[in-house]
């Protein structure tokens, strides 16, 4: 399972955001992060994605606390984030009960 965060902010914000970012307790063994990936175009909000890897008997565990982590970023004005699950291609097979070729 797969957790993808979509997050922007304001350029002007770079520091703040930052700043929450460097204080941040470092993730737990058992969720694997890829990025942060930044999409970065002048005159546009800074744009983040992050992907969180982790083992689908931890899914609610997990939300909770991606939900917490990304909690501080509400301090910077203009933050906005999206979190939405994924499933990774045996978990849609399994899950659509589609037999593998």
């Amino acid at each position: 399972m797969v957790f993808i965060a979509f997050a922007s902010f304001p350029y002007d914000r770079l520091k703040e955001a930052a700043k929450v970012f460097l204080a941040l307790k470092p993730l737990p063994a058992s969720i694997k992060r890829r990025g942060p990936y930044f999409k970065i175009i002048a005159g546009a909000a800074i744009e983040v994605v992050t992907l969180y890897e982790f083992d689908p008997a931890f899914n609610s565990k997990a939300e909770k606390f991606l939900a917490s982590r990304y909690k501080p970023f509400t301090e910077v004005p203009g933050f906005s984030v999206a979190i939405e699950n994924r499933l990774d291609l045996q978990e849609a097979v399994l899950k659509l009960q589609i037999n593998p070729p």
